[in-house]
């Protein structure tokens, strides 16, 4: 299996699997291990587990760069790691189609000498999520209607057509259940949709080229205007159920009003990268 491995910053990418940047120990990337809260049970003389949980987790990848002018190479991978940790704003480092929020926290160099066009350096990478990967489905308007054979008619029309409702259906893929983000087009109002009999709904107009966005790792909700302005609209939210519930594992009915597109974004997130 081949892997595309790369550094996604705030100010740029980084292919690490051609020169000038080298990922040496890929493999570093799939030991995992989970933390755990436990009871110890001296009556019993056994451990009850509690739960798993994620706890951080720290990795020491060794990159190798290559070229005549590998010090400004360095320089710039330095110049985007600091510049993460300046901003507070973790980088993502990307596994074919997972990703996990990180900054670059320690560098040890390996085998430093002025004399050839070549460094390894290791770089301990502070994981502050699991590995997620994103799975994107689209509802466009009225696409929970079909049209079927209906009533005849006796002239020029030897059949007509009926429009029905027609199920729409959500597979979440991974092993466990889901955060969603939703988002909400205009036009529409009060946008809402049902996903296993749980509301996730806002009071809001939303005019032409107008969103609100449900984001479940912020909890946040944010109606974005067609000029691009940001409106808290987290008191209006549909209040009696949680709009942050995740979605099941497994095949869900979602059920939405015709009259708007709405989009949802599972994130599946593992303690490891999947291997193929």
């Amino acid at each position: 299996m081949k892997y595309t491995i790369k550094y996604e910053g705030n100010n740029g990418v980084i292919d690490f699997n051609s020169a000038p940047y080298l990922l040496k120990n890929p493999e570093a990337l799939f030991n995992f291990e989970i933390s755990v809260n436990s009871t110890l049970n001296q009556l019993e003389n056994r451990e009850i587990i509690d739960c798993f949980y994620f706890g951080g987790k720290s990795v020491d990848l060794e990159i190798q760069i290559l070229g005549k002018n590998k010090e400004q190479l360095i320089d710039q991978l330095d110049f985007y790691f600091n510049n993460d940790r300046e901003l507070l704003s973790p980088s993502k480092l990307i596994v074919n189609d997972y990703y996990v929020y990180c900054y670059v926290i320690k560098s040890e160099n390996r085998y430093f000498t002025k004399f050839r066009n070549f460094e390894v350096i290791n770089y301990t990478f502070k994981f502050t999520s699991r590995w997620i990967k994103e799975d994107i489905i689209d509802f466009r308007r009225n696409d929970d209607i079909k049209n079927e054979m209906g009533l005849r008619y006796p002239m020029n029309y030897p059949f007509s057509y009926k429009a029905v409702k027609r199920e729409l259906m959500i597979n979440n893929e991974n092993y466990a259940s889901a955060k969603a983000k939703i988002i909400f087009y205009g036009p529409c109002v009060n946008p809402k949709i049902t996903i296993n009999d749980n509301i996730y709904s806002v009071e809001a107009n939303l005019l032409e080229n107008e969103r609100i966005e449900i984001e479940p790792f912020e909890k946040t909700v944010i109606k974005y205007t067609a000029a691009g302005n940001a409106i808290d609209m987290m008191n209006y939210r549909y209040k009696k159920q949680s709009v942050f519930t995740e979605i099941p594992t497994g095949t869900s009915l979602l059920v939405k009003d015709s009259e708007f597109s709405c989009r949802l974004i599972l994130y599946y997130e593992r303690g490891i990268p999947a291997w193929s």
